[in-house]
């Protein structure tokens, strides 16, 4: 074995657990990403992302469209909570969709064949935690001391007995409001 491949079997037992316990978290973001940027699908990233995180995109969708949602009737933070109960089934659910995608896409782009998912435990807060997703999976398999890569974010929180995506593309948890901030 060259000293490069990397071998899980000989690691000590305390670092297989912590690899191991990451597993699920880890799951749950490459499972959102692939959604988001391989399939092109809010729709399927919608039950992976927690309720918070939910409102804060559709009230920034909202605010920059608000003076044509208000021409067309529509109570800006009635609609904000109706898209995130409703989803794919609201009315302006496809524009929003549209736009998510295109402008979170551009501004943080990422190829999910390349791009791998730091495991250390990142502990934000009770039940929340920090990922990087790295653009691209370093050679040996680890980032070594005084190596750089280009990082992405996550912010995943556990409820429900599952992992969400709380936030993406900033280290914090999210505050919904008018503006809500991501970071």
């Amino acid at each position: 074995m060259r000293d490069d491949d990397f071998d899980f079997d000989s690691l000590p037992q305390e670092e297989k657990e912590v690899i191991l316990s990451q597993t699920k978290i880890v799951d749950a973001a490459f499972k959102f990403l692939r959604e988001f940027y391989t399939n092109s699908d809010l729709e399927a990233c919608w039950d992976l992302m927690d309720p918070t995180f939910k409102l804060c995109w559709a009230q920034w969708w909202i605010e920059a469209n608000g003076r044509v949602l208000k021409i067309q009737g529509y109570d800006l933070p009635i609609l904000a909570n109706a898209l995130v109960e409703e989803g794919s089934n609201h009315e302006v659910w496809d524009d929003f969709q549209r736009v998510v995608l295109r402008d979170f896409r551009s501004a943080v782009p990422l190829d999910m064949e390349q791009a791998g998912i730091g495991s250390a435990p990142r502990v934000v807060a009770q039940d929340v935690q920090l990922l990087y997703v790295h653009e691209t999976v370093p050679e040996k398999g680890a980032w070594q001391p005084g190596e750089a890569s280009f990082a992405v974010p996550v912010v995943m929180r556990y409820i429900d007995s599952d992992w969400k995506v709380l936030n993406f593309g900033y280290d914090q948890i999210p505050e919904p409001g008018w503006p809500p901030k991501f970071g």
